[in-house]
């Protein structure tokens, strides 16, 4: 993303009304803890490290599932 990285967009995000309570995941390959630390405080629901598994992606999807 040329313009905003992802922890300029979820602040973005989590400006509007309609995004407040809709999961956002992270899928990063910065995963020291302090990188991990700054994407929670963030707003980031759930953090996922590349690459990603795919039974660890669906496990999430099913935790915000209703």
């Amino acid at each position: 993303m040329p313009e905003l990285n992802g922890l300029d967009t979820i602040n973005e995000l989590r400006e509007l009304d309609k995004f407040k309570n809709i999961p956002i995941f992270a899928l990063t390959a910065y995963t020291d803890k302090d990188d991990i630390a700054q994407f929670s405080t963030a707003g980031f629901d759930e953090i996922l490290s590349k690459p990603v598994k795919e039974n660890s992606l669906i496990k999430i999807i099913n935790n915000y599932l209703p």
